[in-house]
């Protein structure tokens, strides 16, 4: 009877271990992924890697340390350059900032891109890390146009299968601008050619500050307004913006200039409320009576009726 019972214990034992061999092994399957350049520096690539850190800022040591270090595999690159250095690195509140020397800005325009999405994509794995900004020797990176780039996400890069991650694509936005007489806002659609490593809520933005390109609709935003940051959780799009959105540049009221955007951006399915700062801070107002803090929706009683 007792070796029967032994015999029994073992083979649970047995079964047991046989189910924690097969979770341990999911459990490397489900393992981070550090994205790579191709050689013909045209599209990220992501290869499996097991950490060995498991705190959230041993993570960020790690994965930084594994993006400078050249893969295994030939055929593809790191993305942190050999002469670019990480000066420092700050986590708080599910922001991670990278500041990085000035060797950074060595990479021609299209590789920055693929660069800095590989990195995105790699650190946004780690549980809390809910978006990644850039520096260069402690100054918000900027993209082409002289804007900072902002906070970003993995869904900032965009992939099209097939195709390389800075390509154009068409998209046809409706937009919210001031009527002829500036008395109410009226919806426009545009076809915007953009490049596919923007998110759309991004885009929106930057289409509304840069002003309508059809004619019979007004600005309603100072066009030198800058964006700082735009991220989306929970269906709020989350919009920080430069002081210069404070200014009225043209004959239109407060509501005006905040529903231009707030409509504009709730047109994108992915956003149902739109919260702006200023600077990062979101305790002011905005004129006499509008809170910058409040979370707007989208308001068609401003709209004009055709």
């Amino acid at each position: 009877m007792k070796k029967i019972l032994w015999n029994f214990l073992c083979m649970v034992m047995l079964l047991f271990c046989m189910a924690g061999c097969n979770h341990k092994n999911e459990e490397a399957d489900m393992g981070f992924r550090v994205y790579y350049i191709n050689k013909q520096e045209t599209k990220t690539v992501a290869e499996p890697y097991v950490c060995e850190a498991d705190t959230t800022e041993d993570l960020i040591v790690e994965l930084l340390a594994v993006l400078e270090t050249d893969p295994k595999n030939t055929e593809l690159k790191k993305p942190v350059d050999s002469k670019v250095n990480v000066l420092a690195y700050t986590f708080e509140g599910g922001q991670l900032i990278i500041d990085f020397d000035e060797n950074y800005h060595q990479a021609d325009a299209p590789k920055e891109v693929l660069c800095r999405a590989a990195i995105v994509r790699t650190m946004c794995q780690i549980t809390g890390v809910d978006c990644v900004s850039f520096l260069v020797s402690g100054e918000p990176l900027l993209d082409s146009n002289n804007q900072p780039v902002g906070v970003m996400t993995a869904e900032t890069f965009i992939d099209n299968t097939g195709n390389e991650i800075n390509t154009y694509e068409k998209a046809s936005l409706k937009l919210y601008f001031a009527n002829t007489a500036n008395t109410a806002l009226v919806s426009t659609t545009e076809t915007i050619a953009y490049s596919s490593n923007i998110s759309m809520e991004k885009l929106v933005t930057e289409q509304v500050l840069a002003g309508p390109s059809v004619q019979g609709v007004n600005p309603t935003i100072t066009p030198t307004t800058k964006i700082l940051g735009v991220t989306i959780k929970d269906g709020i799009c989350y919009l920080n913006l430069s002081a210069d959105f404070l200014t009225l540049s043209y004959p239109v009221s407060e509501e005006m200039v905040i529903y231009s955007l707030v409509n504009s951006l709730t047109e994108l399915p992915n956003v149902n409320k739109v919260q702006i700062s200023i600077d990062g801070e979101s305790d002011m107002l905005f004129g006499d009576h509008i809170l910058m803090s409040t979370i707007f929706e989208r308001n068609l009683e401003i709209v004009e009726t055709e």
